[in-house]
């Protein structure tokens, strides 16, 4: 048989079929041949015939080398999708180069594990080949390309990997995960988890370029027994910048997702070349034994990581929240929630709502057309806001009913239709039929239904849905998913699924931890895209809101009909134009007359704010301002002839259901004006069914600050009858840690259902007062609200005095953390309690931002500070934390930063607030806040190199004014100062000077009265040290830990100094030694983080341990 002869006629050479095991003789077995020009792939040096050699291609499948796929792009590989084309049907395209091998010769098929009944891209066992530098033997290093330039939008690259290094040996240095760059093994940027990050492993990001490998950063994370971790990459092709995020576990474990603090750059070929930018995956067990490793998808969307990993929090609205208007067409009576409505379309007819509102809002129907016109119902609440989700983003909500789109595509093979169902709003919905499992992981070739929508301002926008499906207990179905975008482009909205076989409400997407978004890239109109993703699904309603906090149940029962003119539609579905949702959690339609035993309406006469004044203050529980029910319980209101006010609130319906958090539960929120921060016992008038044993089924519910759920949560022990009860299930003080003077939000949640209360009554911590009878009478405060926040004129926040004392006796404790969550380690950081929660900022070397939060007993890290801050004292002032006079680089003659930093906690943003004078430019000085001042006392003008004043100055934030007072009596640095009874207390510290940086430690205590403006001294530190964590509790200055010549290790000792008493007292000493850490008082306890554990740095700590007060 001649080789160069073709004996089937099927066009290729006997050779060429001998050289691939096909029958030479059977037209019917065919060799591999991408690009059909009858010369197979093994043979082919060209295989897509593009011009470019095997060898040099990196996507040697794709003759358009990546430009043919455009932004957004998914590949989810579930098993009834259409294939994705390429290697293994899964979308793959090429290799990275390695510079000799064709990419034939870099995979083994037989170790490849591709799609099937899980979903997901397997490699059976991981080999030890590796990019790094000039070794370039990567195998399996699967990728495709994206079509990009330098005016691309930023964008982001998304995997999810499950079981990260599962069966790993964790030696070496094993990792997985994900790459993006020119798609050869010297031009790349990495995301990997890594079993070399830590005992546990952790993170690492790197970066290679011409060759030359630079390991950007490694970061310890608990990637040993995961279920998952999810990895992503932010691009900004405009400037090059490479970010990177990371996700160890799920969101439903209550983990988040950490932004690393640290960027790279991509070279600009790496987007304008030849060829598209590769995208792909890479996984190596060098210097270990092969391992499995898996990835669930791949997904590439249009965003930064804040707006696809929902990191940058949910934000504070600080827009006001009152406002009216007047009702022309109805009961001119209040209304808690004013809603003005106008509806433009065919259904005629224009008709506004309102009363007096504490919580105003505007709504616009459109419609046009009587059968297939566009309908959306926008409820705006007033604020202000940047354009970005969760920085004072107005409350913004539209509805858009999904049966009345505005124009219809169908496909050869699938068509949406009008359905009229039970359960829907309107009894109307849409569903894409016929049901044949058929799945489109795109929007191309999908059935599309458009709308045409109003929206009053640009920025981001959650997307819910209501519909009907078939998800299962395992969270699978296939009718259960749908695809959302805006002006024809699908992207942060794809794939939205979770609709199990009854009408429920879904932000989530498939395989993912983040939820639903678009963006709106300017107030309008603009067009609103719904493609099916799986046939089968029910969709019956979509809503976008701005509203971080928006719980679309409260739509449920409501008509969502066209309006006929007489008033609202959507939300409201009054004909008469009378609102019955309150989107901001209240409503009060309802006349407090009527005789209805039970009603969701808030009483009239209300105290709109109540006040504590000298440590104590009460609540009437029906005077709440927002009640936010579920789709299976509420609050209302029960008359109540032995209630205080004749009214009490029960949970209904009472059917034994039980919540032991604050998730998915109702919640009651009034606002409170404090006039003095610190811990307040919870006393509670309540009604359950305690019995003999201490048990009942309807006995117990939550109380919280702001939002929060803390050291108040299950509070019990109500039989049935009023009674006063303050007491936690398994015992303690229930307290909230008020942590400023001001208004502040008072929550409640519901436990178990059928409990009834009827007041709250908060008194200072350590008073022996309690209520009896009825309780104190609600006191109204008549200042200027700050709906939630704090005045202006905040304290420091942890050297403002907090109520409560300290017991000699009391040991520290290790903080009970949740989750392997742990802060970031660092050092000359500072610390700050802020509206219930610990912030740790800045300290030396590159250091995020991380909380913590009491009520989930987890820290979060956030993002990095614009530049290195370390050496400053934290203020709180206006709602921002603020850093003055941070030191910057490197030690030992470190430069003073002369920019005025302030932090916004509420959307983890940093802002320049103007600059420090050239003339009292330093560092490491003490910083607090007294009657809306800022005050900056010592510090360092030279960082550790002789430089120490004794510098005093007062600045006015509010005015940008700065003025010298009379210096300190001592010179000194490193040093944290705090206010007591119009005191400020400057104790520790040390004249850091070389060689001898740690020698000169300062003992004496100035004192600084702000009444007579004069200094004091106070009784000397009995064991000085520098580098001490300052806080107050009461009338007593706690200094903690620190550093000091006497030792090598840092200092375990804790001092209290009595202000009034001028007396020191020793309390117990830490468990691990620190200095420069941070510290603050919260949830009934000082707490304690990170920190150096040695003398001077190298030895950063982690650790949090707290120290309960009495």
């Amino acid at each position: 048989m001649s080789a160069s002869a073709d004996t089937d006629g099927d066009g290729f050479s006997n050779g060429d079929e001998i050289a691939n095991d096909t029958d030479p003789c059977s037209a019917a077995d065919l060799p591999a041949d991408a690009d059909g020009d009858k010369v197979s792939d093994l043979l082919d040096n060209d295989d897509d015939n593009d011009g470019i050699v095997d060898v040099a291609d990196p996507f040697a499948l794709d003759v358009s080398n990546g430009h043919s796929n455009n932004l957004p792009l998914s590949l989810t590989w579930e098993n009834n999708s259409e294939g994705a084309g390429g290697l293994f049907n899964m979308g793959f395209t090429g290799l990275m180069l390695d510079g000799s091998n064709d990419w034939q010769q870099q995979f083994d098929a037989a170790n490849i594990t591709a799609g099937g009944a899980a979903g997901v891209f397997t490699i059976d066992a991981i080999d030890n080949g590796d990019p790094i530098g000039a070794r370039n033997d990567q195998s399996n290093g699967f990728q495709f390309g994206l079509n990009t330039s330098a005016s691309s939008p930023v964008f982001t690259v998304h995997t999810r990997v499950p079981l990260p290094l599962a069966g790993a040996s964790f030696k070496g240095w094993q990792s997985i995960g994900l790459q993006i760059g020119k798609g050869d093994q010297d031009n790349y940027i990495k995301l990997v988890a890594s079993a070399a990050g830590g005992s546990d492993g952790g993170i690492q990001f790197a970066r290679e370029a011409g060759g030359s490998f630079n390991s950007l950063t490694f970061e310890a994370a608990a990637i040993r027994n995961a279920s998952a971790v999810d990895l992503m990459l932010e691009v900004n092709p405009a400037t090059g910048d490479v970010r990177a995020a990371y996700l160890v576990g799920s969101a439903a474990e209550g983990v988040s997702w950490q932004v690393l603090g640290i960027t790279t750059d991509m070279p600009g070929d790496w987007l304008s070349g030849k060829t598209g930018l590769a995208v792909g995956l890479i996984a190596t067990s060098v210097g270990a034994t092969p391992f499995t490793g898996t990835w669930d998808f791949i997904e590439v969307l249009p965003g930064t990581l804040e707006q696809n990993t929902s990191v940058g929090g949910t934000g504070a609205d600080t827009g006001s929240d009152a406002g009216s208007d007047t009702n022309n067409d109805t009961d001119p009576g209040t209304d808690a929630n004013a809603v003005s409505g106008t509806d433009n379309g065919t259904h005629g007819g224009t008709g506004s709502n309102a009363g007096s509102d504490p919580n105003t809002g505007s709504s616009t129907d459109t419609g046009s057309g009587s059968d297939g016109g566009s309908g959306s119902d926008t409820v705006a609440g007033s604020g202000t806001g940047d354009g970005s989700m969760g920085d004072d983003a107005t409350a913004v909500l539209i509805v858009v009913e999904a049966e009345d789109h505005d124009s219809k595509k169908d496909t050869a093979t699938h068509a949406w239709r009008r359905v009229e169902l039970a359960g829907a709003r309107g009894g109307k919905a849409v569903k894409t039929t016929p049901d044949t499992g058929a799945l489109k992981y795109d929007k191309a070739g999908s059935p599309h239904l458009g709308y045409k929508v109003s929206f009053p301002e640009a920025g981001e926008y959650r997307v819910w849905l209501r519909a009907l499906g078939d998800t299962n207990a395992a969270g699978e179905g296939k009718s259960d998913s749908v695809h959302v975008g805006i002006n024809g482009q699908l992207g942060s909205a794809s794939a939205i699924t979770g609709f199990p076989a009854t009408w429920t409400w879904s932000s989530n997407r498939h395989r993912s931890s983040q939820t639903a978004r678009i963006l709106v890239p300017s107030a309008g109109m603009h067009g609103i895209d719904l493609w099916m993703r799986e046939d089968g699904l029910t969709v019956d309603t979509i809503v976008f809101t701005r509203d971080t906090d928006f719980d679309p149940s409260l739509l449920d029962g409501t008509d969502g009909g066209s309006n006929d003119g007489s008033g609202n539609s959507g939300v409201d579905g009054d004909s008469n134009g009378a609102d019955t949702t309150d989107v901001n959690g209240g409503n009060s339609n309802t006349d407090a007359s009527d005789s209805t035993e039970e009603n969701t309406g808030a009483v009239t006469d209300p105290v709109a704010i109540a006040a504590v004044i000298d440590g104590v203050g009460a609540l009437e529980a029906e005077h709440w301002f927002a009640n936010t029910g579920t789709s299976t319980h509420e609050w209302v209101t029960r008359s109540s002839a032995t209630a205080s006010g004749g009214v009490a609130v029960v949970t209904t319906p009472d059917s034994g259901v039980l919540k032991p958090g604050n998730a998915g539960t109702p919640m009651l929120s009034w606002r409170v004006h404090f006039d003095a921060p610190g811990n307040y016992r919870v006393w509670v008038r309540g009604s359950g069914d305690t019995d003999a044993s201490g048990e009942g089924k309807s006995d117990s519910l939550h109380v919280g600050l702001n939002g929060h759920l803390s050291s108040a949560r299950a509070m019990d022990d109500f039989p049935a009858g009023w009674h006063w009860r303050s007491h936690k299930r398994g015992g303690g003080v229930p307290l909230i840690s008020v942590p400023s003077s001001g208004v502040h939000t008072v929550n409640v949640w519901m436990r178990e259902d059928g409990m009834q209360f009827d007041k709250l009554v908060f008194v200072a911590a350590g008073s022996s007062w309690r209520p009896n009878g009825m309780g104190p009478a609600v006191a109204a405060w008549t200042g200027d609200s700050d709906a939630g926040g704090n005045t202006s004129g905040n304290t420091s926040g942890n050297t403002a005095s907090v109520t409560g004392s300290v017991s000699a006796d009391t040991n520290w404790r290790w903080a009970p953390i949740s989750g392997n969550t742990r802060p970031q380690a660092r050092h000359e950081a500072g610390g700050i309690a802020f509206e219930g929660r610990f912030y740790l900022i800045g300290g030396r070397g590159s250091r995020r931002t991380s909380v913590y939060d009491p009520a989930t007993d987890k820290w979060s890290n956030l993002r990095n500070p614009p530049e290195q801050l370390h050496h400053f004292q934290p203020v709180l002032w206006g709602n921002r934390i603020w850093a003055i006079g941070a030191l910057e680089c490197c030690y030992p003659h470190e430069s003073t930063n002369e920019k005025i930093y302030s932090y916004n906690p509420a959307n983890d943003s940093w802002r320049v607030e103007g600059n420090m004078p050239a003339a009292r430019l330093r560092g490491a000085m003490g910083a607090a806040v007294y009657n809306g001042k800022i005050y900056l006392v010592g510090g360092n003008t030279r960082g550790h190199d002789g430089g120490a004043v004794a510098w005093f100055d007062e600045f006015d934030p509010a005015t940008g004014e700065w003025r010298r007072l009379p210096n300190a009596p001592h010179a000194r640095d490193h040093v944290q100062v705090a206010v007591v009874d119009g005191q400020l207390i400057v104790a520790g510290g040390r004249r850091s000077t070389q060689p001898r940086v740690f020698a000169n430690t300062v003992a004496a205590v100035d004192i600084y009265d702000f009444a007579s403006g004069t200094w004091r001294q106070g009784r000397s530190l009995p064991n000085p040290r520098a580098g001490a964590m300052t806080v107050v509790v009461g009338g007593e200055v706690l200094i903690i830990g620190g550093e000091s010549m006497a030792q090598g290790s840092a200092h375990r000792d804790v001092h209290g100094f009595d202000v009034s008493r001028n007396r020191w007292r020793r309390l117990k000493p830490l468990l691990e030694g620190r200095h420069s850490g941070g510290a603050a008082v919260l949830d009934g306890q000082v707490h304690v983080a990170t920190g150096n554990r040695t003398r001077g740095g190298g030895a950063e700590s982690a650790s949090h341990e707290v120290l309960p007060l009495d």
